[in-house]
């Protein structure tokens, strides 16, 4: 034994903090994998990038819901926007095209684009 008579149970403390750091290092490896397995939402950056960008889409009055989830290293979003009630459904097809569109160039990172359109009203 190394430091002579007295320090028998220096080998055991020492194995301890070896263990330690081992775990504290294995649980700080994991946290992110185990984060992406469950869905963890992204940074609000993320969100606030797609309403920015759904917004400055001619004819979108509003965001009533965003969503956003992470799947491997992409997101997908999933929103309802709301725009005029008068307008066609053909309008709102072309708009809820537009606000995917805008959103797929303003966030290269989102693989998929979910738009509902909803009658903004104002009440």
């Amino acid at each position: 034994m190394w430091g002579g008579p007295g320090w028998e149970a220096a080998d055991d403390w020492a194995a301890l903090v070896a263990a330690m750091l081992v775990a504290i290092n294995g649980v700080r490896t994991l946290q992110p994998a185990v984060a992406g397995l469950m869905d963890k939402a992204p940074d609000r950056s993320v969100k606030d990038r797609a309403v920015d960008a759904a917004l400055k889409v001619n004819g979108v009055q509003h965001i009533e819901r965003l969503h956003v989830r992470g799947s491997g290293l992409g997101f997908y979003i999933d929103l309802h926007a709301q725009a005029d009630p008068t307008i066609t459904l053909e309008e709102a097809h072309e708009i809820a095209a537009r606000v995917k569109y805008a959103i797929l160039e303003a966030l290269p990172s989102v693989v998929s684009v979910m738009v509902h359109m909803e009658p903004y009203r104002t009440t």
